[in-house]
């Protein structure tokens, strides 16, 4: 009996045993077959719905199971087909509202598990899943959704399940956030057997929730599972970001091998490696693409023999291996792989680990991208390396890098010591800094693969020469000329002659920025060479393609801007052509005069006007010349002011850098001062309002700066007024009539109170604490007229006197600043008279103003013979057009119905029509 107990205890402890290993053979069984499956990401799909699908849109056509609704329902589905699904062939499948299908009959699992992402990865039900978008979803059938379930044929043996503008809010119905997605399978009869394809199509509005997508066998758990989103078998990555219309994945299964392995080709059959490295080896062979072969990695010395099984790396049993690091000696691989069914051999072609060679292509246009007066930014068009050095030197000599040394340490700050590395990395450009203004510099730059995996790095070198390498750079030369100033020139307008621009914009006088335009020959301008240029209706001209755009009504001559660079400014403010109106903008003209090598290039603005205050007329130029690279400012006609409106200023005139500095410095900058002087300097250049941007006064009319490279020597300042006293009084001319422009100008600022002086009888005398004396003689009586006209800022004050300042004849000072006081048709007898003008408030002038005034004296004429219509003109009436000249010189007004404008100065002609077709 002992015995006989005995053995019944031994049968039950080997029936244990067999229940234990026939568990882990199907564990281990499964995961094979589950393994066999390749995974592929699709990309770029057509995404159609199946035609004639029977289609779920009720709780109705749902199955008992789960909580039959929309939001956690399923449907079980016979298939046409019988669709084998890791080694177990199905004809039921299992389709859920929360993105999965389950293979057979799974109307059982809990509504928890159906809707949970993480119940996906682990070994509870549902099992046997194909998961599309495994989470808390909705079929959306339910108002306001508009979503359903369908399912169909969709091909020969092709079984497809849809879920059709579902929920893309987890278990919420929506009317306009959806998603669309199916799941295809490939029966026995179709073309791919055993597929699997999982397809996205259109996502509207907002989506939101977890998502677990790939394939789960019948264990669940890590390794019963791939993970689509990745293609690994225990990664329980999830996701939130729809996969975008067309996307997918696609699942084959492996067939079993029979006969010899094909292994196909290598990915190479020489890898390049960097000590350190590893290489990544892998055949594309039929082999790859079946089940039932064992892989084997072997490692020679020569290539030759000595084959060993490798010990190192990753991968030694499959068809992809990672070699162990390379150590710098040539070593060779092979794979064989040995079919199981077969029992049949197949050896790989020898694959070769060797050093790396140096970058086939080299790198090409080495270009200066930034200049400054101290720094050149480079940038240059990478070669197929992974590396690039770049030397600068002082001569164009450059000793190559010697293979696999390291260049050495580079450094961006010159130190002047002949050929210095200044880069060593893969970044588009590089700037070297500290070197000397105007001078050249060289750059080479070498193309490399660089080794980092182990110290010290090694270098291999292309040293041959490329396209655009070496090139050569100069700095930035110093803003430095020599400035000439010469008063009573002629201006020579092109106005008739000069050529009209092209603007970048087509319907403004204002602001606006011709387009780039030739300058006809080859300028220097700080040590680059220029050969194009654009000009500003705000009265400069641009050396810079960088100069894109003109909103620079705001003169800042010091503060510079990428878009607005190498400023020649000979009046920069913020103007309008004549009227502001573009089809004024051909007053702006250029002009290439003489012949090589002696060209020079003007720019004129004709008739310009500051922005809302017609009343100036400027007309100046810019000259550039060749060979001596000379600068020129001409200055015509520049009637500032007219006295009928509060004229103010804010202009600069001089130059600027190319630099890309925020702020220009010395040698940056070079901008005038102080108004009709030559004094220059890059003094408050980048300050608002500063002397350099806040000029009052504009140029006088027929002056000129000439600027001839060179170093500065200085300038000189306005002369002191002189007229300060009766007895110093300047004289002055009588005049036929007033004139047209208003060049002849003086000025009160600098003057003192003079002693003595009888008071202003006008309404309101101001404070003569600035006046300036002026005299003029008449031989007989004459009916005169006195005009003052007063510069922005200055509120002038007219007193004349029959002596040097004792008796007063009239005073005047009825207006305020910048307008006119007008003595008008005052009869004058023989003999000496003076006049003294003062601002009337303190000082010389109130704030932004210069002091600055026109004084004239002219004889009332009388007016013309045809200044009524009594007098008009007979006109003949002839076959052809005979000219008649005449004046409204001293015309006054008729007495009769105005047309448009001001007819204060009318004159009149007349015509008689002898026959009706005269």
């Amino acid at each position: 009996m002992r015995r006989s107990a005995f053995y019944c205890r031994a049968v039950v402890a080997i029936t244990t045993l067999a229940i234990i290993f026939l568990n882990t053979l199907v564990a281990n069984t499964a995961n094979a077959q589950l393994s066999n499956y390749t995974r592929s990401v699709l990309s770029a799909q057509s995404y159609t719905n199946i035609s004639g699908a029977t289609v779920i849109n009720s709780n109705a056509g749902l199955s008992t199971g789960m909580s039959n609704n929309a939001d956690d329902g399923v449907v079980l589905i016979n298939l046409p087909f019988s669709f084998t699904f890791n080694g177990t062939a199905y004809t039921q499948v299992t389709m859920c509202t929360n993105g999965w299908i389950a293979m057979g009959n799974a109307t059982s699992v809990v509504a928890l598990n159906g809707r949970t992402p993480t119940a996906f990865f682990s070994n509870q039900a549902p099992y046997n899943v194909i998961a599309a978008w495994y989470g808390d979803g909705n079929a959306n059938y339910i108002s306001p959704g508009i979503g359903s379930l369908a399912h169909g044929s969709a091909g020969t043996d092709v079984y497809a399940f849809e879920w059709r503008n579902v929920s893309a809010q987890d278990n919420l119905s929506s009317a306009t956030n959806t998603i669309n997605f199916k799941i295809v399978i490939y029966g026995p009869a179709s073309n791919s057997p055993g597929r699997i394809e999982i397809l996205y199509g259109v996502q509207s509005g907002v989506s939101s929730g977890i998502r677990a997508v790939g394939l789960k066998n019948a264990t669940g758990g890590s390794g019963n599972f791939i993970n689509a989103l990745d293609g690994t078998f225990t990664s329980t990555t999830t996701t939130s970001t729809w996969p975008g219309n067309g996307a997918g994945y696609r699942f084959d299964i492996l067939t079993p091998c029979t006969g010899t392995p094909s292994l196909g080709q290598p990915n190479a059959f020489q890898f390049n490696v960097c000590p350190g490295n590893a290489a990544n080896i892998s055949f594309n062979g039929s082999a790859t693409l079946t089940s039932g072969i064992n892989y084997q990695w072997q490692k020679s010395a020569n290539g030759s023999n000595g084959w060993q099984s490798v010990g190192a790396g990753a991968g030694a049993n499959s068809a992809a291996y990672t070699s162990a690091p390379y150590s710098g000696v040539d070593s060779f691989y092979r794979l064989v792989a040995t079919c199981t069914n077969s029992n049949e051999t197949s050896t790989s072609a020898v694959i070769r680990l060797t050093s790396p060679s140096a970058p086939g292509v080299q790198t090409t246009n080495v270009v200066a991208t930034g200049i400054n007066a101290t720094s050149i930014t480079i940038s240059a068009t990478a070669g197929n390396g992974n590396n690039r050095v770049i030397y600068v030197s002082d001569n164009n000599f450059f000793i190559d890098p010697t293979t696999p040394n390291s260049p050495g340490v580079a450094s961006t700050i010159w130190q002047n010591n002949g050929q210095q590395l200044v880069y060593d990395g893969n970044a588009a450009n590089v700037t070297v800094t500290n070197l000397t203004p105007g001078a050249t510099y060289y750059f080479r730059a070498y193309e490399v693969q660089k080794c980092t995996a182990i110290l010290p790095n090694t270098y291999y070198y292309n040293t041959v020469l490329g396209t655009g390498n070496p090139a050569s750079a100069s700095t930035l030369s110093p803003l430095n000329y020599q400035v000439a100033r010469t008063t009573g020139i002629n201006f020579n307008s092109i106005q008739n002659t000069g050529n009209n621009f092209s603007w970048t914009t087509t319907n403004s006088g204002d602001d606006n920025l011709s387009t780039t335009t030739s300058i006809g020959f080859n300028f220097m301008y700080q040590g680059q060479t220029v050969t194009s240029f654009k000009a500003s209706t705000n009265g400069f001209i641009s050396l810079a393609p960088a100069t894109t755009t003109d909103n620079a009504w705001t003169n800042n001559i010091g503060t510079n801007a990428t878009n607005r660079q190498a400023i020649v400014a000979p009046f920069w403010d913020d103007l309008v052509v004549p009227g502001g109106v573009f089809a004024n903008i051909n007053y702006i003209k250029y002009q290439v005069t003489g012949s090589a090598p002696n060209r020079v290039l003007t720019v004129e603005w004709a008739g310009m006007e500051l922005f809302n205050n017609p009343g100036p007329d400027l007309n100046f130029q810019v000259k550039l010349y060749e060979t001596t690279n000379r600068i020129e400012f001409v200055y015509g006609n520049m009637t500032g002011f007219d006295g009928s409106r509060n004229t103010l200023y804010t202009y600069s005139v001089g130059m600027n850098s190319f630099s890309t500095a925020a702020g220009l410095g010395a040698g940056e900058v070079f901008a005038l001062q102080a108004f009709n002087t030559n004094l220059f300097s890059s003094a408050n250049a980048n300050t608002i309002n500063s002397a350099a941007n806040s000029l009052r006064q504009v140029p006088f009319c027929f002056t000129r700066l000439l600027f001839t490279p060179g170093t500065y020597g200085g300038g000189t300042s306005l002369p002191a007024i002189t007229n300060d006293e009766p007895n110093n009084a300047l004289p002055l001319s009588i005049l036929n009539f007033i004139p047209t422009d208003f060049c002849e100008l003086y000025t009160t600022n600098g003057a003192t109170a003079s002693a003595n002086i009888a008071t202003c009888n006008a309404a309101t005398a101001g404070t003569p604490d600035d006046d300036v004396w002026f005299r003029f003689s008449l031989a007989q009586a004459k009916n005169l007229n006195i005009t003052l006209r007063s510069s922005g800022a200055f509120d002038g004050v007219l007193q004349v006197f029959s002596d040097a300042g004792t008796t007063p004849i009239i005073c005047v000072n009825a207006t305020l600043d910048g307008l006119s006081e007008n003595i008008t048709n005052q009869q004058f007898p023989a003999g000496n008279y003076y006049i003294r003008v003062y601002h009337a408030g303190v000082g010389s002038f109130n704030t932004n103003g210069t002091g600055y005034f026109y004084l004239g004296v002219y004889e009332t004429q009388p007016p013309p013979a045809n200044d009524d219509i009594c007098g008009a003109i007979d006109l003949a009436v002839n076959t052809a057009c005979t000219p008649v000249s005449g004046s409204t010189l001293a015309a006054t007004q008729s007495a009769t119905a105005i047309c448009a404008g001001l007819p204060d100065d009318d004159v009149w002609y007349s015509f008689v029509c002898n026959t009706p077709n005269d």
